[in-house]
């Protein structure tokens, strides 16, 4: 198994340093290269049980005053858009998924910080960096007030 996870991970990174050299005359051999480099990710993350890191989201003060992660736009225009074509949240809930991206999505869609704590896929460290972005967002907004 430990051989298995070394070649895996020995493929992975020559994908990675490869993929930065394909011009668009091998468009569809990267993108079908690219579908197994993703499977092969998932069975990384997976044999090992580590999560993919991404960056939160910032936490904004949003229009009805709540504190909520910044949206993402073109996640939210997808979800707009899918919505009525019947791929809204309730589909999206049933969907297998992992939690770390049902966090990833959630906040990209501009989740509430205070929400956000009582989903069932966030865990304690997910929510912490969530209330010390908040944290942060309210001493900011504290300080241009005194000022």
């Amino acid at each position: 198994m430990i051989n298995l996870l070394k070649r895996l991970r020995e493929a992975r990174t020559a994908f990675e340093e490869d993929a930065i050299y394909v011009e668009d005359t091998v468009y569809e051999e990267f993108r079908v290269t690219y579908q197994a480099y993703a499977a092969l990710q998932s069975v990384l993350i997976e044999l090992e049980g580590m999560e993919p890191e991404f960056m939160d989201q910032p936490v904004v003060v949003a229009n009805d005053g709540m504190i909520r992660f910044s949206e993402n736009r073109l996640v939210e225009h997808l979800l707009d858009w899918a919505t009525p074509r019947g791929c809204g949240m309730n589909e999206l809930a049933v969907v297998e998924a992992p939690d770390w991206a049902r966090r990833q999505f959630a906040q990209l869609i501009g989740y509430s910080v205070s929400g956000y704590s009582e989903l069932s896929y966030v865990d304690d460290a997910a929510y912490e960096r969530a209330m010390n972005q908040r944290a942060a967002l309210l001493l900011i907004q504290k300080g241009g007030q005194d000022g």
